[in-house]
């Protein structure tokens, strides 16, 4: 499902040495891998992984822009300006989307699925990168001020009939933090959950590695100690495509249409929720060094930035 947001590889898990050994339950979902990880031995395991692929099932076809039957290809499709009732999965994570597009003036918006799709990063593969006329075409369908979101009950509306959404840089986040909610009310109570690298830690205190871009699986750049914690991390260097012969990132800037081309390739954010930190990770990254840090700063978010040299 979210192909396009695939740059988890920041991000591996350095799980230390316990007693008795951990249970390790791991499998596919919505185009990347999850992980999930349980202090000692639960008593039916299978039964908890079962009920851990099923939930993830559930929101693949709630949010997946790749299937024409999921909720979110639904609300796309349709044209009606007035408040359709979506999931409430979908409008819990809408309020974030626009909450951190308020918080950063639009460096996240996700309204740009006209653009995702434009570049290649979407489920349409186009035959030849956007003209600049196409570019600006699209983008008079975006705008996060476009969307309008209510939790009770849950609904969306859009203002432009023709305005649809990719929420898949949130996806992911609200993925690790649901299936941690679930193992905890299934009584495991020490849960790390890993979904494409948007990695949750619940009870006892979990270490994991913030990795350096390009870096080998397990090679880490700093140990950092989760306690009731989420770590999410937006990278430039997945899922890239070649144009003009350079390759081209698939974080796209909403203001400009166009992928990023700063030297900042990585943001890390901590936050009690990955939904959360999945979400500003994006605009932080889009925002660029000295913008993007300058904004962590303001909003008090704990990240950390990587920088290529130039």
């Amino acid at each position: 499902m979210v192909r396009n947001s695939i740059i988890s590889a920041a991000l591996a898990l350095l799980i230390g040495s316990c007693t008795p050994e951990p249970t390790i339950l791991q499998g596919k979902t919505m185009g990347t891998l999850y992980r999930v990880t349980l202090e000692g031995s639960p008593p039916d395991p299978h039964a908890i992984h079962q009920a851990v692929q099923h939930r993830l099932d559930e929101l693949e076809q709630c949010f997946s822009n790749w299937r024409e039957d999921s909720a979110v290809s639904q609300w796309n499709r349709s044209r009606s300006i007035d408040f359709q009732p979506v999931p409430r999965e979908i409008a819990e994570v809408v309020t974030i989307a626009l909450q951190a597009a308020r918080d950063t003036d639009g460096a996240l918006d996700v309204t740009i699925a006209p653009l995702i799709d434009l570049w290649g990063f979407g489920p349409r593969k186009p035959d030849h990168p956007p003209t600049d006329d196409e570019i600006s075409k699209a983008r008079a369908h975006c705008g996060w001020q476009k969307l309008t979101v209510q939790l009770d009950p849950p609904m969306l509306r859009k203002s432009d009939p023709q305005l649809t959404i990719n929420l898949s840089t949130l996806v992911e986040g609200y993925a690790s933090d649901t299936i941690a909610d679930l193992l905890q009310s299934m009584r495991c109570d020490h849960v790390l959950v890993d979904v494409g690298g948007a990695i949750t830690a619940r009870g006892k205190t979990w270490n994991v590695g913030v990795q350096t871009p390009y870096a080998r699986p397990g090679q880490s750049m700093s140990t950092v100690p989760l306690h009731n914690e989420s770590v999410t991390t937006a990278g430039t260097y997945r899922k890239n495509i070649e144009h003009e012969g350079r390759q081209v990132s698939h974080i796209i800037n909403p203001r400009t249409g166009k992928p990023i081309t700063h030297s900042l390739v990585s943001v890390s954010v901590f936050a009690p929720r990955a939904v959360v930190a999945d979400a500003y990770d994006t605009a932080l990254l889009v925002l660029g060094p000295d913008h993007g840090r300058e904004l962590a700063q303001r909003l008090r978010i704990k990240a950390v930035f990587i920088e290529e040299a130039r």
